[in-house]
């Protein structure tokens, strides 16, 4: 006579595994932490979100974009305000558009693209 409950521990122990295994994927997705961003541009707290290096004209929302489908998705909204992604469009930020100068896309952009990684052979 077989027992039941030891039949089913390699089955409860596979469905484990492959929950851990989807969720590490989902992550792979987010890859950037806020606090990477944060330190990467060197925001400072401003009542509206973040300034870019404390600069009053260079102010920036608190919605940061991760990954390649969150950052198409923000730059094809037509509600994000100023949309800036790095070169390989890995992550981006949302400028406030009424507080957001001409040279803050450029300085933002040099910045987020320190945190894509190097290309092949670099």
């Amino acid at each position: 006579m077989r027992r039941r409950g030891a039949r089913s521990v390699p089955g409860l122990i596979l469905i484990v595994l492959l929950a851990v295994a989807i969720a590490g994927c989902g992550e792979d997705e987010k890859g950037f932490e806020d606090k990477r961003i944060i330190e990467a541009l060197k925001l400072e707290k401003d009542a509206q979100g973040y300034t870019l290096g404390g600069d009053p004209f260079c102010v920036l929302t608190k919605r940061f974009f991760r990954g390649a489908g969150e950052v198409e998705a923000a730059t094809g909204d037509e509600d994000t305000g100023v949309v800036v992604a790095s070169r390989a469009g890995n992550v981006a930020v949302e400028g406030v558009p009424s507080f957001f100068g001409p040279d803050c896309k450029h300085r933002a952009r040099k910045d987020l693209d320190k945190l894509d990684p190097a290309p092949a052979g670099e």
